[in-house]
């Protein structure tokens, strides 16, 4: 058997997993077969909120050299007498304040008679936030300070009392050193903030206290698709046990509103939603809407965020403090009690895959943390992914449907030009047809916009056989070679192979 060494002390005071996110993390494990440590690294906050510090105390020995050395008899003075007192009096001293009051080779010397043991600790990174004040008016004539002070003092005067020093000290272009300065001169007062850091993140309110979260923001109409949808989901949400939702809806079909008004179902009930969206260009639209909506209870997760505030709003969440969780894949993992719905928006995004170790899929891991919690997973999508309609189909998944745009928006109308016809017609080798040239020249005429996506790689992307329509494949990829006319190479630009133009088409 393996011997097991003793716990030395509890750093956290309470546990930074839930036992959920602990049992997430061992399925991860097994199902994607990656190592567990990367797994709970992956779980945790980018910042640690620890660091290590090395620490001295008195050993055993030391502890009975302590008593000699204070003994009344003992006319005899021990050497280290100063410092034995000195770490028995605190008990444990940091080795950089003992470098300070003693020399490095004497420390030495202790340590290898063991009258002190040097251990690595770990202390706390959390910073103190403190509120600024002026003590006192300041006077009409100028005082001899220096620049950092001088902007320091006016900003107060100007802004008035800060609540978070950090702030004050951006818009001063300072550092928390010269405050001190002037906090021990009398000219300011520093004292730890009691207000919450509100960031940027959490500009707008959170609706008022008392007010139903049913009766946020309805003055959109629901058509009879979403009620019925919702009406539903609402339902398997009360009930409270883990149920997986496929919502079918087409673009513009009003999803969004569905995800937010059973949000605001599952807050009512005293629950806690996450919501993922599969990129960060997509949070800001999204963010809108859920900040609008819930306020200061939504907290976000992305890799858009600064390491500071991505580790605060993960302890927001982690103390209860937010009940709406909006992020990216790795947002599956935010630290929420009492789970009531996972949400995910564009289940059939590939961006939910994570291409480093611990590779995942954030859709079906937010599948299985809705079973663990007990909780109701929704998945939302325009296009399904095969797999998860195919559940749907087999009765695994519930199927929600909305099939019709909002406001009986008419859908975008797509038409498809066949390049070889119009090459017989024009004789003209161009990626823009005739019918595309009159619609540009109309919208131009009414003074609308237009939007041409013309993706190329290479002087063509594929070459066409104007008379049977083949073109010509990769051997390894199946898919069309470009033309590359400075090389006269056909070339594929997925792994690289290449050939020559073939005269003639090989196919006819």
């Amino acid at each position: 058997g393996v011997a097991a060494r003793p716990i030395l002390r509890v750093l956290d005071a309470e546990p930074v997993l839930t036992p959920e996110l602990l049992e997430l993390g061992l399925w991860i494990a097994d199902y994607y077969v990656a190592p567990i440590g990367e797994v709970y690294r992956a779980m945790l906050p980018l910042r640690a909120d620890t660091r290590r510090a090395r620490s001295v105390r008195l050993s055993e020995l030391g502890q009975r050299k302590l008593l000699e050395v204070n003994d009344a008899n003992n006319e005899t003075v021990h050497p280290a007498a100063e410092l034995i007192n000195y770490v028995a009096r605190r008990g444990s001293v940091s080795v950089q304040s003992l470098r300070q009051r003693f020399s490095e080779a004497f420390l030495d010397a202790l340590k290898e008679k063991w009258l002190i043991i040097d251990e690595v600790d770990r202390e706390r990174t959390q910073r103190q936030v403190y509120a600024v004040r002026l003590t006192c008016p300041l006077p009409e004539k100028p005082l001899r300070l220096s620049p950092v002070a001088k902007r320091i003092l006016e900003a107060l005067a100007t802004q008035g009392s800060a609540e978070d020093h950090r702030q004050l000290l951006n818009s001063a272009r300072a550092d928390l050193s010269a405050l001190k300065k002037l906090s021990a001169a009398g000219m300011i007062e520093l004292e730890p903030s009691k207000s919450k850091r509100r960031s940027a993140l959490h500009a707008q309110d959170a609706p008022l206290a008392g007010e139903s979260w049913a009766e946020q923001d309805l003055s959109l109409v629901l058509t009879q698709a979403q009620k019925v949808a919702l009406d539903d989901l609402a339902n398997h949400l009360e009930l409270g046990t883990f149920q997986t939702v496929l919502l079918h809806g087409i673009t513009g079909s009003g999803k969004t509103e569905v995800y937010l008004r059973l949000i605001a179902r599952c807050l009512e009930i005293g629950r806690t939603a996450l919501t993922l969206v599969p990129e960060i260009s997509l949070t800001p639209s999204v963010q809108a809407q859920f900040l609008a909506r819930f306020g200061s209870n939504v907290a976000l997760l992305h890799s858009g965020l600064s390491e500071n505030d991505r580790h605060e709003e993960w302890w927001r969440i982690r103390r209860g403090e937010a009940k709406v969780v909006l992020g990216t894949r790795s947002a599956i993992f935010a630290p929420l009690s009492n789970l009531g719905v996972v949400i995910v928006d564009e289940e059939h995004d590939t961006s939910y895959k994570q291409e480093e170790t611990p590779r995942y899929n954030g859709r079906d891991v937010a599948v299985v943390r809705a079973r663990l919690a007990g909780a109701l997973a929704l998945l939302g999508s325009a296009t399904p992914s095969l797999e998860s309609y195919w559940n749907a189909r087999e009765g695994k998944y519930r199927l929600a449907v909305l099939p019709e745009r909002v406001e009986g928006r008419k859908l975008a109308e797509v038409e498809i030009i066949d390049m070889r016809q119009e090459f017989r017609e024009t004789h003209a080798s161009v990626p823009v047809s005739r019918r595309l040239h009159q619609e540009i020249e109309a919208q131009i005429a009414n003074h609308h916009q237009t939007m041409i996506l013309l993706n190329r790689r290479g002087y063509s992307w594929f070459l066409l056989c104007r008379s049977c329509g083949q073109t010509q494949r990769c051997v390894n990829c199946s898919i069309s070679l470009t033309y590359h006319r400075r090389e006269q190479r056909l070339i594929c630009h997925y792994c690289g192979y290449s050939t020559p133009v073939p005269p003639r088409c090989p196919a006819c």
